[in-house]
């Protein structure tokens, strides 16, 4: 069993958490802020069994993306 914790971006939350639904993996989702700007973020608890990690890392690569914000 491996617990896999996941800080994504709000943007990226609900997009992952329902991807996972979908393929029968279940998560928890915290609320945060942290980072440089402060920005809100989500952290994501997802139980696995050892065999199903590729498939959740690849879900989690699938729905999470980089994000660009400029600051003056």
């Amino acid at each position: 069993m491996k617990l896999v914790i996941g800080i994504v971006s709000n943007e990226d939350a609900r997009p992952l958490i329902n991807a996972l639904m979908r393929r029968g993996h279940r998560a928890t989702m915290i609320s945060t802020t942290g980072g440089f700007l402060r920005e809100g973020n989500a952290t994501i608890f997802i139980g696995t069994e050892d065999k199903t990690l590729e498939e959740v890392l690849g879900i989690i690569r699938e729905n999470c993306h980089t994000h660009t914000q400029y600051v003056n």
